[in-house]
């Protein structure tokens, strides 16, 4: 039963087909972490090689992402044997490690994944007596365990080589065809049998029309069926010629149904499902010696018809693989070029929307039938394979198609009138997509380009702004057609609809909606000079005059400077980044100090100022801030104008506060008297409510979210509104614990 050949005499182009999409042209598709050693697209690049040079391995993409590439032909003193060693290639490493080995040596064994993630092989050539022979054995690949076991041999005592399989929808496995040997002759086989995962079995299904092929080209198709086309007739009495027939097994029947034939006989060819269904037969030879063809055809399953498509670049080559690539195109890659079996390493693309090929980058290493598979991120995987008549290779090498454009943010982005907001609008593809947006946009709000594929819907809305926004959002790259989507973005109204202020001891009057939160700090507050308030108002900040922040209800804390020596510059004020990420402390010097995600954008603290800084505000959109002295001085950082402007003239009593005018440039500052002043071009607030006297000097000031007006607070707790400033409540008559420092109002949406 022994047989000889040399490398190519016995060949059996080995196609396991994969569920689904068909991403892969020679086992199972499963996703992987893209590497990122191929930088280039529609060009190879070489990544750590096999442990073991071989060809005719089976190769599978397992549900871990790992790529198992296991047994194989390989060549040693010019002898050609079997191995029974297995290796992973992990894709997040780019290398491959061994892994266990199979319980029998097989090349040109076949391969598909189960649906519980276990492996099975099945037939293949295996060492016997110095030379290769078919063999029945099926092996079990179990990746949580890395170890393999035999299972039941294929029935009837029938040993193949180069047999198709297919994961069937029912998880049952279809093995079909390949060669036998048969009174010391190959015999082409027409025998089809089913695995049953669940019991470890085999069944006999109907079989192929006609005598049977090996070396055939195969795909699954979008229903779940499987096209078997072209290939080799071995008869025993030795007659050998390539065929045009094919056949489709439908799993639903449980039988065969012969199409018409192909324009052109071919064995040893690349096949591809199409994104539209249709499959690509590409390459190959047409003759049983390896005479190469160009010619490429097409079957329509909706017909049942074939069709000849654009021949490939070149001369052609057989023994080559056709992968479809994530943007519907299919890359053919190496083969062999003639009958001494001259390996090749040119590429080329089909696009299915033109019909047509074109060349891409070659391969390093010029190589047929080798492990080849489809990983996520774009990349394609080509490890060993046959170099010459008696060489193998361990090389591999990564190709990087790149993916197509596609948007993976939300469809919607919500953003509030008067303050600052951002949406990131994130993408998938390789290389990183490029985002454009079309349609009007809030006034306020503009569109930047960030890394990797976002870009940042960001700015602060107008207060005329309120509404909703359709826009589109488009992302492209250099693979496939761009990415759109329609996003809508609503503008809410933001409104004042309460306010807290804080006494020096820590106690915190609330008003209207402006609700009372607890903290999770043991250490109680002391000294406070500040309450800021988060940007949603589900909680606040007191900063303390030592340093010490006290972060309640939803404000999270990052970092404090109560254990700092601030040598006599006790901090005066706070405020937070926009998102609530971070915070900044001021000193009476004016140094800054910054906290989880606030920026630093500079500070006078070596400034020649005329008085003690006092206060200090962010702008809308965070991207800079403003200091404030005593005696009204205001410098800008950052995005912040201005930036310098002169002590106010004549000022009445001294600076207390600085806000920044929500929509609109500038900003304001309150004095001690409850004089107000714009700065920057802040539009004017109006004027107070009618009142008597002040009752206290003025410790805090708040401009509301529309922009509209303004509350003054007083040591005393009296609180003093301008005409559109709404009125909560104050604690004119209460007694209150200690002098009051500071105010937030608590504004809402809706």
């Amino acid at each position: 039963m022994a047989r000889k050949c040399k490398l190519l005499g016995c060949r059996a182009l080995v196609r396991a087909l994969a569920l689904g999409a068909g991403l892969t042209a020679v086992a199972g598709a499963g996703p992987a972490a893209g590497p990122a050693s191929a930088a280039t697209i529609g060009a190879w690049s070489a990544t750590a090689p096999l442990v073991t040079a071989r060809t005719e391995a089976t190769t599978t993409v397992l549900a871990n992402g790992q790529v198992l590439v296991a047994g194989g032909k390989t060549v040693t003193n010019g002898a050609v044997g079997a191995t029974a060693t297995a290796e992973l290639y992990n894709p997040a490493t780019g290398r491959f490690t061994a892994t266990g080995s199979m319980p029998i040596a097989v090349g040109d064994a076949t391969a598909a994944l189960l649906a519980n993630g276990e492996v099975l092989v099945v037939g293949g050539d295996t060492p016997v007596n110095g030379a290769l022979t078919p063999t029945g054995a099926a092996e079990l690949y179990d990746p949580a365990t890395g170890s393999w076991s035999s299972v039941a041999p294929l029935p009837a005592k029938l040993a193949v080589f180069g047999a198709v399989s297919a994961r069937l929808a029912n998880g049952l496995v279809l093995v079909a065809g390949g060669a036998r040997f048969v009174r010391n002759t190959t015999n082409a086989t027409a025998d089809v049998e089913l695995y049953h995962p669940a019991s470890r079995s085999w069944t006999r299904a109907s079989g192929m029309p006609g005598p049977g092929v090996v070396h055939a080209a195969a795909a699954q198709l979008a229903n779940g069926d499987v096209l078997v086309a072209g290939g080799e007739n071995e008869l025993l009495n030795g007659a050998r010629s390539t065929t045009s027939s094919a056949a489709v097994y439908s799993v639903a029947r449980g039988r065969w149904t012969s199409t018409p034939p192909m324009p052109l006989a071919v064995q040893w060819a690349g096949a591809a499902r199409l994104a539209n269904g249709d499959v690509l037969v590409a390459g190959g030879s047409t003759t049983t010696a390896g005479t190469p063809t160009p010619a490429a055809e097409l079957f329509d399953p909706a017909t049942a018809t074939w069709s000849p498509t654009g021949s490939l670049p070149g001369a052609g080559s057989y023994g080559a693989e056709a992968v479809p690539l994530p943007s519907g195109d299919v890359l053919y890659l190496g083969g062999l070029l003639d009958p001494g079996q001259s390996s090749t390493g040119a590429s080329a693309t089909y696009s299915p929307a033109t019909g047509t090929w074109q060349a891409t980058g070659a391969l390093g290493t010029g190589r047929a039938f080798a492990s080849v598979a489809v990983l996520p991120g774009g990349y394609v995987l080509a490890a060993g394979g046959e170099t010459g008549a008696s060489s193998v290779t361990s090389a591999a090498e990564l190709y990087l198609a790149g993916l197509p454009p596609s948007i993976t943010s939300a469809a919607t982005a919500t953003f509030a009138a008067g303050a600052y907001g951002a949406f990131t609008v994130t993408t998938a593809g390789t290389p990183a997509p490029a985002v454009t947006v079309s349609g009007s946009l809030p006034a306020g709000v503009t569109l930047a380009r960030g890394a990797n594929g976002t870009a940042t819907l960001a700015g602060v809305p107008a207060a005329s702004s309120v509404g909703r926004y359709s826009v589109t959002l488009t992302a492209s790259d250099s693979v496939g057609a761009p990415a759109t989507q329609v996003l809508s973005v609503v503008v809410l109204q933001r409104r004042t609809a309460g306010y807290w202020y804080v006494t020096s001891s820590g106690s915190v009057e609330h008003q209207g909606a402006a609700r009372p939160f607890s903290s999770p700090s043991r250490t109680a507050p002391s000294a406070v000079v500040a309450i800021v308030p988060t940007p949603d108002a589900g909680g606040y900040y007191l900063a303390g005059a030592a340093g010490g922040v006290y972060n309640y209800g939803d404000a999270g804390f990052f970092g404090s400077k109560a254990h700092a020596r601030l040598s006599g510059r006790p901090v005066v004020a706070m405020a937070t980044s926009p998102d609530a990420k971070g915070y900044y402390l001021v000193t009476s010097a004016g140094n800054v100090f910054v906290f989880g995600d606030a920026r630093f954008y500079g500070s006078p603290v070596h400034a020649h100022l005329a008085s003690r800084v006092v206060a200090f505000a962010t702008t809308p959109d965070g991207r800079g801030y403003w200091v404030a002295t005593a005696s009204g001085e205001v410098l800008g950082y950052g995005d912040a104008t201005p930036r310098a402007a002169p002590a106010i003239a004549h000022v009445s009593g001294h600076v207390v506060a600085i806000a920044a005018s929500p929509t609109g440039p500038g900003c304001y500052l309150a004095t001690s008297s409850g004089s107000v002043y714009e700065v920057g071009g802040a539009r004017p607030l109006g004027a107070l409510a009618p009142h008597g006297r002040l009752a206290g000097s003025v410790t805090g000031f708040a401009v509301t979210a529309d922009s509209a007006g303004y509350y003054l607070v007083t040591s005393r707790g009296s609180v003093y509104n301008s005409a559109a400033a709404p009125f909560f409540g104050s604690s004119a008559h209460a007694s209150l614990p200690s002098p009051v420092t500071g105010f937030a109002p608590a504004d809402v949406v809706g």
